[in-house]
């Protein structure tokens, strides 16, 4: 969650005060305006120049800007092999020292 405390804050300030969208898709951005039981949703792409155009949105109270995460296959699948093969190399070292 970010707080504003400039009321011209545009949508584009908000994402680079929050970091940046490295983690995720840029296009696919989605800006959740109005109440609860009735919003409006815009969506926008910022990885086309057209998209940037339009997305020159300034932000108001209530505000939810969601950028979709990226999937990271590969990432997730070195953090499930890595114990195991540090494990691995481990029993191949002590063995051939062994030896």
């Amino acid at each position: 969650m970010l707080y504003l405390e400039n009321t011209n804050t545009t949508l584009f300030e908000a994402l680079a005060m929050a970091g940046g969208i490295d983690d995720g898709k840029a296009h696919n951005v989605k800006l959740i305006r109005g109440q609860t039981d009735n919003p409006k949703v815009y969506r926008i792409d910022l990885s086309t120049i057209k998209g940037v155009d339009s997305a020159n949105f300034t932000l108001q109270a209530n505000d939810i800007i969601y950028v979709e995460p990226r999937a990271r296959v590969p990432e997730r699948i070195l953090e499930t092999i890595s114990p195991y093969a540090t494990l691995t190399s481990t029993i191949l070292l002590i063995y051939s020292l062994l030896n």
